[in-house]
């Protein structure tokens, strides 16, 4: 992928590392941040042999078909702050899509990318910090785009833009999509310190919104999500009317 001969933004992707082949993109960036590399620096696979999504999840990478990426963020912000960082990239994932491939994306709070109920990108974010600061972020995310088939364990589950969209996606232009719209948002925020400009996009495409959910915490619960606070936080009401604020955890989206 050429990908610089396309991309537009100011600072991210502008230094591009990489990697025919490589266990994880994420391990690479954190290598290249110890360094002293500096924020924007992207980590590119053609594939991963040791791709993980959020739980130590595996992430299926096959070679050439994907978009396997990280990219290393210098956030002036304090740790608290930085969780909305990846509903923010689920946002921009989730917009450069649709833009790109006319398909209807929607975002799986947090920020799992599903397409007619079946996830076709993950992203997990990983963060360096101290009590008080932020080291780095490194945003890892992983876009199934051409592949054409999966493991019995996962096709129940996963899709492709190609397999959605019945023809052949350009990963270069849609990878550049990701960069700038995550660029944008990423440092509106940072300067606004807030999500809430973000809210009503996100919620836009957000399904959990009104859907019974199951939230998979210490102590399990069923009921319906009613919304999403100013804070990205779901609020889901138990059938007794109790209403629970949940800021993270495992949520999935019952019959789907």
């Amino acid at each position: 992928m050429e990908i610089q001969e396309v991309l537009t933004t100011k600072v991210f992707g502008k230094e591009i590392f990489f990697y025919e082949q490589t266990d994880s993109t994420n391990i690479r960036i954190k290598e290249l941040a110890k360094q002293g590399k500096k924020e924007g620096v992207l980590a590119v696979a053609e594939m991963q042999t040791a791709g993980k999504g959020r739980r130590g999840k595996t992430w299926q990478t096959l070679r050439g078909t994907g978009i396997w990426m990280s990219l290393l963020l210098c956030p002036n912000m304090t740790p608290p702050e930085t969780p909305l960082l990846t509903l923010l990239a689920g946002l921009a994932v989730c917009e450069a899509i649709r833009e790109q491939t006319g398909l209807s994306a929607d975002i799986k709070w947090p920020n799992d990318i599903l397409i007619r109920g079946k996830k076709v990108c993950g992203i997990l974010t990983e963060l360096d910090a101290e009590m008080d600061k932020v080291n780095f972020v490194v945003m890892g995310i992983g876009i199934n785009v051409n592949t054409e088939c999966f493991s019995e364990e996962l096709k129940q589950v996963a899709t492709s833009l190609k397999l959605e969209k019945g023809e052949s996606i350009s990963r270069k232009k849609l990878l550049c999509a990701v960069l700038k719209q995550f660029e944008t948002i990423y440092y509106q925020y940072e300067k606004e310190g807030s999500f809430l400009p973000f809210l009503s996009r996100y919620k836009k495409y957000c399904i959990n919104v009104g859907r019974p959910v199951q939230v998979f915490s210490k102590n399990p619960f069923q009921g319906i999500c009613v919304d999403i606070t100013p804070e990205g936080e779901l609020i889901v009401e138990k059938e007794n009317g109790e209403r629970v604020t949940v800021f993270s955890g495992e949520v999935s989206i019952r019959n789907l």
